[in-house]
This record gives structure tokens, C-alpha cells and sequence, in this order.
């Protein structure tokens, strides 16, 4: 039973599996290790369904790539790897072919059409914008910050380095890095989209206070090695969840107190 089930032993006292289970509840991972394993084993079904095979080629330079990736250069450091991971050269193998399978379904769903009409469908989705940010408490303070700025009273970078309450972007002097609409606001996105290199736009709400935008550059989408490779995962992802919304999933909890 996995309530009783021994992870291991320190100086003689079990850890339980339960042990694990409950902390990754805690940690609120569980659910997404959950929904991951999933998501493989939809792939995996998906695949028989499709007769997709991977040949032991394949199999032998997934194996490759992935020693060559960890540094495990001769056999008996990988079979330490494997010692120290609990794993099994089926494990491993396992794990690896279906990467194999993953990328085999992600390359059939790519074709030049599909790309293409999504590119052409959603060509504004893939603008890029590098900003820097200024964020603060309260409204008031952007409303003065934007007045400075716009007075020439302050540069944008020290405002950012001195009252900026992100702390991320001001150890950089307000710098945010590149951005593409999704990961903004829908009411801001508009303004710094449509916005050119040195424009402060704001103050806008967001979480934790108000933000001042300065917009750096705009970067307008061209079907670039990036962008394909975005647009690839995007065709991905959407199968998938087809793929999800088609397949009866039934958890069946452990038994664990309280269940999972």
C-alpha cells in the first residue's frame, strides 16, 4: 500500500512514499505531476493509435544525445546515473522513446500548410516588444513619475532604480526584456504595441500596484526559425488538447488519508 510504503531510511526510521505524496500536495505540485503523467500517457496511446513506431536507430541516438547532454560519457557513469535515480535501463529507455514519439507527432502536425495558416491567422501574436517597467503602490506616485518623465525633471532608469517595488526589473534600471502581447494586459498591450521606440505609456493597474511602460523597440512578426519553432509547440498543444477532451481520464486516489 502506498500509505506504508518505505522511500527510504534515515539512521533506521522509514520515510514513506505518503511522506513525498503529501508534500508535493503541500507544495501544490502534485497535481501537475499528475496532469503531466497524463498527458504522457495520452501521447502514448495517441501513438499506437497512429502505429507509430521509433526503430532502434532512433532509440540509440536519443540515448546518444541525452549521455552526451549529461555529460555521461562512458557506460559505467550512466548506469551510476541510473543507480542514483532509481531508474532501470528500461525506465530509461522507456522515457526516451517516447520523447522519440513526442517529436515524431510534433513534426507530422507541422506541415508547411499548417504553419503557414496559423502564422497568417494569428500573425499579430507573434509581435514582440522589448519595454522597460517602472511599478509602484499607488497611482498617485505613477501619475507623478509619468509627470517627471514627461517634464524631462528625471530619467526613466533612476526612477526606475529608486522607487520601482519589482525588484527584478529594478536591479536592471526598469529593464523587462522582450514581451509579446499574451503576456500583456489586454488594455496596455494596444498602447505599447501600437507605440514607438521611446514612448512611456501608463500608468496601467496590474498586480501588486500601478505600472509606467517605456517601450524600447518593436519587433513585427516575420516566419523566422523562432517563430516556427513557437508555432510548432502552439500545433503541439492544441492537438493535445484535443486529444485530452477525447480521452476519458479517471484518477483513481491512493490510499492515502484524506486522499489525494
Amino acid at each position: 500500500m502506498v500509505r506504508t510504503a518505505v522511500l527510504a531510511r534515515v539512521n533506521g526510521i522509514p520515510v514513506l512514499w505518503a511522506d513525498l505524496i503529501h508534500r508535493l500536495r503541500i507544495d501544490g505540485t502534485f497535481e501537475e505531476l499528475a496532469a503531466e503523467s497524463v498527458r504522457k500517457a495520452v501521447v502514448l496511446e495517441s501513438a499506437r493509435q497512429m502505429n507509430l513506431k521509433v526503430t532502434d536507430e532512433e532509440l540509440q541516438q536519443a540515448v546518444d544525445e541525452f549521455r552526451e547532454t549529461m555529460q555521461l560519457f562512458e557506460v559505467e557513469q550512466t548506469e551510476e546515473w541510473l543507480r542514483q535515480n532509481g531508474l532501470t535501463l528500461e525506465d530509461f529507455e522507456g522515457e526516451l522513446e517516447y520523447r522519440v514519439l513526442e517529436r515524431i507527432i510534433r513534426e507530422s502536425l507541422a506541415t508547411e500548410e499548417a504553419v503557414q495558416r496559423l502564422f497568417h491567422e494569428n500573425r499579430t501574436t507573434f509581435d514582440r516588444a522589448e519595454i522597460s517597467r517602472i511599478l509602484v503602490a499607488k497611482n498617485e506616485l505613477a501619475q507623478e513619475l509619468m509627470h517627471q518623465i514627461a517634464e524631462e525633471e528625471a530619467k526613466f532608469e533612476d526612477l526606475a532604480e529608486r522607487f520601482s517595488i519589482d525588484p527584478k526589473t529594478r536591479e536592471q534600471r526598469g529593464r523587462a526584456g522582450w514581451v509579446c502581447p499574451a503576456d500583456l494586459d489586454p488594455v496596455c498591450e494596444p498602447k505599447v504595441f501600437t507605440a514607438r521606440p521611446g514612448d512611456i505609456v501608463g500608468p496601467f493597474s496590474a498586480e501588486g500596484g500601478y505600472e509606467i511602460l517605456r517601450v524600447e523597440r518593436i519587433r513585427r512578426a516575420e516566419l523566422s526559425d523562432e517563430t516556427r519553432r513557437e508555432i510548432v509547440d502552439r500545433l503541439y498543444q492544441e492537438w493535445l488538447q484535443r486529444r485530452l477532451r477525447e480521452t476519458r481520464v479517471e484518477f483513481e486516489p491512493p490510499d492515502l488519508p484524506g486522499g489525494v
